[in-house]
């Protein structure tokens, strides 16, 4: 995936966030989700899609700054793209 922004998204039915990126090709799976290849509308931005299933048995953690626990994945993701930017850690973009 050289010469990719990476992005990490979790999506649900009916979020707004699909209107805001063009899914492509599957890129692989795994136990919490399918990864796509997609485009950031807004700018063009190449990323990678990841499309998680929201379960009530999903573990979430609490995070500083956050108003509601985040699953785990996300919020380990947040807290790694907190301070200086560190170009072989992938990056939250919504």
């Amino acid at each position: 995936m050289v010469g990719w922004a990476l992005g990490l998204a979790v999506f649900r039915i009916g979020d707004y966030i699909f209107s805001r990126y063009s899914v492509g090709d599957q890129l692989g799976k795994g136990g919490f989700g399918v990864v796509y290849e997609g485009r950031r509308l807004e700018d063009d931005l190449k990323v990678a899609l990841k499309y998680v299933t929201k379960t009530d048995d999903m573990e979430c953690i609490d995070i500083p700054d956050h108003p509601v626990p985040l699953p785990k994945e996300i919020a380990l993701t947040f807290l790694a793209n907190k301070g200086h930017r560190v170009p072989e850690i992938i990056r939250l973009l919504d």
